[in-house]
């Protein structure tokens, strides 16, 4: 009897020891004998008591390997990169991936720090700033079917930061600040040029309408004093020279009153009386006899 609980006792652990439990997004590499035998998935699963053994279960999910960097770049410049490479195991490679990489992610780090630096030496310092996308692209590509024979499949590479020597950085903000003030000088100068085009064409129209104003003025005063010397004309007993003082002697009453009544007028010495109308007549006249003789005597030196 002690016997039969003694085999049911023994009989109930290897039946347990049988099982084996594989987790979510995990596999179990079985050995026999020391041998691999098969690769078990998730779920519920059997192996031989003695004879087979779980060497290891392994994780599917996708990885993150954070790591730093010194570099040298094309202009000799030592900048330190901070990246992260993104991996996860192949399901069909599992046993290269356990058995032919006895530190997996020491082999990991040397590939991709050898093919950083290689890039990073091609390239000058200012232009890894411009071509992160352009090295996440190029490890990808050279790294992933090597890696792929041992099992490992790269899903991404990050290049989160690149640090230069602070001596480099303060070069750099100097040479962008210098541009900064350049650009805001031109766009001044620009905008000062804008201006003075711009008020100049104003001017230049003012001035133009200006003059077609005075113009169209004095011909409106000819055409008024045209009308009224024919009009007076008809008068009898009116004769040229006495209708060319009247009207003389009327514009100077208009002159002095537009003068008077002006708020920008200024203090000007003028005789009001009737005679100084005849003056500035008599002064006018002499003058322009004075400018035709000197005229014909011009025209007889040439002559």
């Amino acid at each position: 009897m002690e016997l039969f609980w003694v085999l049911l006792i023994i009989g109930l652990l290897l039946l347990v020891s049988m099982v084996k439990i594989v987790p979510q997004n995990h596999v179990a590499v079985v050995e026999f004998l020391g041998k691999y035998e098969r690769t078990m998935t998730s779920g519920f699963n059997l192996v031989v008591p003695v004879f087979e053994r779980v060497s290891v279960q392994i994780n599917l999910a996708i990885r993150n390997f954070l790591f730093e960097l010194d570099a040298v770049s094309k202009d000799k410049v030592q900048v330190r990169l901070k990246s992260n490479l993104m991996y996860a195991i192949s399901v069909a490679k599992v046993t290269q991936y356990w058995y032919e990489l006895t530190d997996p992610k020491q082999t990991i780090a040397s590939f991709v720090e050898n093919y950083v630096r290689s890039f990073v030496a091609t390239q000058t310092h200012e232009e890894l700033l411009e071509k992160r996308e352009e090295i996440s692209a190029y490890l990808v590509q050279h790294l992933n079917e090597k890696f792929l024979a041992w099992g490992i499949e790269i899903q991404g590479f990050q290049l989160m930061d690149i640090v230069f020597p602070t001596v480099i950085t303060d070069a750099m903000s100097k040479v962008v600040a210098s541009q900064r003030l350049r650009e805001a000088a031109m766009n001044e100068a620009e905008a000062t040029k804008v201006r003075v085009v711009k008020e100049a064409e104003a001017e230049k129209e003012s001035r133009v309408l200006l003059g077609e104003g005075v113009a169209g003025e004095r011909q409106a005063i000819i055409d008024g004093l045209k009308r009224s010397i024919d009009d007076m004309k008809g008068i009898p007993g009116l004769n040229t020279h006495e209708v060319m003082n009247l009207i003389v002697m009327s514009q100077y009453f208009d002159t002095v009153k537009a003068i008077g009544v002006s708020q920008n007028a200024k203090v000007m010495f003028m005789d009001p009386a009737p005679e100084g109308a005849n003056k500035m007549l008599q002064q006018l006249t002499a003058a322009l006899e004075a400018n035709k003789s000197e005229e014909l005597v011009k025209t007889v030196k040439k002559s």
